[in-house]
């Protein structure tokens, strides 16, 4: 059986079966993560046990598991495999990554940027949220989404002339916004 606690880990729990009249030695535990082979999350489960929670998995992928007794004559059949778990997403755990910011016109800055590593995305990306303000001042930020995960850039209009502005890009999931980059600053051009 399966009980998801959050978005990165699983209760796993099962029946101890018959032992064969020989003491259950250990539990191996395996796992399957958005289908692929499988692969043991733990080989020696203590035999006591009935439960283990499963921890340190990857928000918004699938998971299946299967549990096998080991005796002294050997290992037994594997579990029926559990139903493929979805676990939740989370927003990303890392900024875009390669923010270039260069000056266009007197009035407008080109920004572009690659999405943040995958392993980091925590789920399926939706897009990004760019903010800026001009630089070296405590102003509010102002604020451009942009809904699609293929769009990486963004040209800032409406900017003051030959003023340095900072710019910052953060990307998100269905889960919400993820971190926002380290600032990136940039001049408009003369007039």
């Amino acid at each position: 059986a399966l009980n998801e606690t959050d978005s990165r880990t699983v209760l796993l729990s099962w029946a101890r079966p018959f032992d064969g009249n020989s003491p259950l030695l250990h539990y191996i535990i395996e796992l399957s993560e958005n289908n692929s082979p499988w692969k043991v999350y733990m080989d020696d489960v203590n035999p006591t046990l009935t439960s283990l929670l499963v921890v340190n998995l990857t928000p918004a992928r699938t998971y299946q598991f299967r549990v096998c007794a080991v005796n002294q004559v050997g290992r037994g059949q594997y579990s029926t495999e559990t139903n493929r778990l979805m676990l939740r997403e989370e927003p990303p755990s890392a900024p875009p990554k390669n923010i270039v910011a260069s000056g266009r016109t007197n009035q407008s800055i080109m920004v572009q940027w690659q999405p943040p590593p995958e392993p980091q995305l925590n789920g399926i990306l939706r897009g990004y949220v760019l903010r800026y303000r001009l630089a070296g001042l405590p102003g509010e930020f102002q604020l451009k989404n942009i809904s699609s995960a293929e769009i990486n850039y963004c040209l800032i209009g409406e900017l003051i002339i030959w003023t340095q502005y900072e710019i910052q890009v953060a990307a998100y999931t269905g889960a919400g916004l993820g971190v926002y980059s380290q600032s990136v600053t940039e001049y408009t051009l003369q007039g």
